[in-house]
């Protein structure tokens, strides 16, 4: 299990299992850390502002305010990553 305190060597290895099938952007999507609002604007070819305000949502985890994707719910509490 990952949580804050768990060292990134350690998260890195726990992330060796993962598949990449996809299913976990079905029912959500993760947080935005270090440079990933610049990389992503840059990727996409637009603004970080722009970014921000069409496809991402400000989130609080451990006490802090990230970004994340925003969730397509479509009438559900759950949905789809917008990417």
């Amino acid at each position: 299990m990952i949580t804050k305190n768990t060292p990134l060597k350690n998260a890195l290895e726990l992330g060796k299992d993962c598949k990449r099938c996809a299913h976990c952007c079905s029912h959500g999507s993760g947080a935005l850390v270090g440079d990933d609002i610049k990389d992503i604007a840059i990727f996409l070819g637009v603004s970080e502002e722009e970014l921000k305000a069409k496809y991402l949502e400000e989130i609080e985890k451990f006490h802090t305010k990230l970004f994340r994707p925003k969730i397509l719910r479509e009438n559900k509490p759950y949905g789809k990553c917008i990417f």
